[in-house]
């Protein structure tokens, strides 16, 4: 049951994700707000056969449900406020964006033989990536994204302390996760 509350808030976060990357927030801005039988199949899946069945229960499926419709009107809400409005939660949440559809891609592509994430990317691939400028701005804005919210959610008075070693993985990951990303994004173009 803690993979489909994972899958639901995956999805509600792309929503958010969605609606933050696509269009400003307005009070007129319409949400995501309803999941059809098409969505549901869609988190259903992968789902583990015996975790469905738990699914059969009515009250479990309406619990469910409503958990859903929660999410769902905080995002909504949390939009409408404009919380994707600020740089930070902005770029943060396409992070969780690349994260996620990476680590679905990964997950898949390595279904047969699991192992580290992205094990399948060459460090001859992360090497290339960082050749374009381009990149290394990305991963720039991207590590001050993440140092930033890890100040935020630190006790207050607590220092984050970070050096130059903890850059390198950091930089390691963002490409492979970058290149994930973009190997899943030529499974969904015509």
């Amino acid at each position: 049951m803690k993979y489909l509350v994972v899958r639901i808030g995956v999805l509600t976060i792309i929503a958010f994700g969605a609606v933050s990357l696509f269009g400003q927030a307005t009070a007129a801005a319409p949400c995501f707000n309803r999941i059809g039988q098409k969505e549901w199949a869609i988190l259903l899946s992968d789902l583990d056969p015996e975790k469905r069945k738990s699914l059969q229960d009515d009250a479990m499926r309406k619990a469910q449900v409503e958990n859903m419709r929660e999410l769902l009107a905080f995002a909504c809400h949390a939009t409408k406020l404009g919380v994707n409005s600020e740089q930070m939660n902005f770029n943060e949440l396409e992070f969780i964006r690349s994260e996620t559809i990476a680590g679905e891609y990964d997950k898949k592509r390595t279904k047969v033989k699991p192992g580290e994430p992205f094990s399948w990317i060459t460090d001859a691939q992360v090497t290339a990536f960082y050749k374009k400028p381009a990149n290394t701005t990305a991963f720039k804005r991207f590590y001050e994204t993440k140092l930033t919210m890890m100040r935020r959610s630190a006790p207050p008075g607590t220092r984050v302390p970070l050096t130059n070693v903890d850059e390198a993985p950091a930089q390691d990951y963002y490409a492979r996760m970058k290149i994930a990303e973009a190997a899943a994004a030529t499974l969904l173009t015509p």
